[in-house]
């Protein structure tokens, strides 16, 4: 025969108030930390709740509403994030948490002007140059590159120089879009070009320090910044003297112009 033992309505009631305070402790909800996030997939479905821990690189760390356990989703799947804050029950002010760079390998491709004045004529000029570089970021906001392009500073005069430098990347303030400061330092070559008698040309020093903005993409990011080029470099031509004589004329240039350029990042 089975005996019953009767409890004590103190014990009963502590033992009910401490399972209470452990399941509100282990809680989190989103009203508790005043924001709220909304975490967007690649293949399409998106998840609500807050943002644990997120690095780039590996993985993120996510809860969902109501105190669920926390839940890990490899970075490369999350495509972006949407971060909204709460007043009382009134959910406002969506801003998007853009996806910071990743750390490794890099490659930007950039179309520009220069703008800036002749040494002829003192006309003023807009000619095209065109930039590839490829680098490592060694974090979320500082990369090292080298790059190579064209940029042509005097189409009809055939002043034309070829680039090689190297370039260091620093992201200052995140965001979307994120603000970045960039620097290039190098070497442009100069080649003879008899079509525009040109018969000997040497390069020299190229320095470009830039301010710009970058938009994050799904797979790319997009780039456009502002800046001031300096190369120099020294052509010599070839031109008809007095009674049929050939004469030669050398100039040494330091082209200063002010560049805007718009990119695109691959990572």
């Amino acid at each position: 025969m089975y005996r019953f033992q009767f409890v004590s309505l103190p014990v009963v009631f502590l033992a009910f108030s401490l399972l209470c305070s452990l399941n509100v402790n282990g809680q989190e909800s989103t009203d508790s930390v005043g924001y709220f996030d909304v975490v967007y997939l690649k293949d399409g479905t998106s998840l609500e709740g807050i943002v644990k821990k997120y690095d780039t690189r590996t993985e993120m760390v996510f809860q969902l509403p109501g105190g669920t356990p926390t839940m890990t989703i490899p970075s490369r799947l999350v495509e972006r994030i949407v971060r909204g804050s709460i007043d009382g029950n009134v959910r406002s002010e969506w801003k998007t948490v853009s996806l910071p760079i990743k750390r490794g390998v890099y490659q930007i491709c950039s179309g520009g002007l220069l703008a800036g004045t002749t040494a002829w004529a003192g006309d003023f000029v807009a000619t095209p140059s065109l930039d590839y570089s490829v680098g490592y970021f060694l974090s979320e906001s500082l990369g090292l590159g080298l790059g190579t392009g064209i940029h042509i500073y005097s189409p009809n005069a055939g002043e034309v120089v070829y680039p090689l430098f190297a370039e260091v990347r620093a992201r200052i303030r995140p965001g979307k879009p994120s603000l970045y400061l960039s620097g290039a330092g190098g070497y442009g070559f100069a080649f003879p070009n008899v079509a525009r008698s040109i018969t000997n040309a040497w390069g020299g020093i190229l320095v470009h320090p830039a301010i710009g903005l970058s938009m994050p993409g799904k797979t790319y990011h997009l780039h456009l910044d502002v800046g001031v080029r300096y190369q120099e470099a020294t052509w010599t031509r070839e031109f008809w003297g007095v009674q049929g004589s050939t004469d030669f004329f050398e100039q040494s240039m330091k082209y200063t112009r002010f560049v805007v350029r718009f990119g695109m990042m691959l990572q």
